[in-house]
């Protein structure tokens, strides 16, 4: 894990043991019967770390052109709808709905060449997760919970050149697999849960061409780290 991503999840987890510190400060209860709604809404605030995954090809193993290549992450954002269903009294099934904007990139290094080239994606997606909930026990105004399901991604407003000769392509619609940890805060008109949540891309994203962006590439795969905000 890159020092910027472990940053990014120390920040997150300092996050959660301070909201949960704070949820448990007041003995008044709130909100007591609001887990049983069948169905309640929301919506929901993120913001992301996404990189890719570069798996070599037995060209770049063969040839000497290239001295590296990586996948380098960056920040982005987004935000979505909540639709809530109650299985049973602790588990839930989850839709959420997302616009989310993405930043990644591919750094390549050349050989005899001290300047590094860089292949920067910004990508706007509306992904559908499909979740499933699981809840710890109620204390007082909080309970943790643990989410996993599936993601499928699908790149809006871009224009993507077919057949180029100058840039490394990749397929505009993703599916990943999705699982995190959470706590829902009880307050006195709605619930507020922060969400840290992992996802792990299962398409090869790239879309081979002949040029030196992708002969070096056997296998593009996507990696996102996001923190959620909740409001229900």
């Amino acid at each position: 894990m890159s020092s910027k991503k472990t940053r990014f999840v120390i920040t997150i987890l300092a996050l959660f043991i301070c909201t949960g510190a704070m949820s448990q400060s007041t003995k008044h209860l709130f909100l007591p019967h609001y887990d049983e709604k069948k169905i309640h809404y929301g919506f929901h605030l993120s913001v992301n770390h996404s990189s890719f995954r570069a798996v070599h090809s037995d060209w770049f193993l063969e040839n000497d052109t290239i001295a590296y290549l990586r996948g380098n992450g960056q920040s982005g954002f987004g935000l979505g709808f909540i639709f809530n269903f109650r299985l049973f009294e602790y588990g839930d099934f989850r839709f959420l709905p997302t616009v989310a904007f993405y930043n990644r990139s591919i750094e390549y290094g050349v050989k005899g060449v001290d300047d590094k080239v860089d292949a920067l994606f910004q990508s706007s997606y509306v992904n559908l997760p499909f979740l499933f909930k699981y809840k710890a026990k109620r204390r007082s105004n909080a309970r943790v919970y643990m989410v996993g399901g599936m993601n499928f991604g699908f790149q809006v407003g871009s224009k993507k050149k077919k057949n180029s000769d100058d840039q490394l392509l990749v397929k505009s619609y993703d599916v990943s697999l999705e699982y995190g940890v959470g706590m829902d805060m009880y307050q006195e008109y709605f619930k507020f849960a922060p969400e840290l949540r992992f996802s792990l891309g299962l398409t090869n994203l790239l879309e081979p061409t002949d040029n030196i962006y992708s002969r070096p590439l056997d296998k593009l795969t996507s990696y996102t780290v996001t923190l959620y905000l909740m409001f229900e």
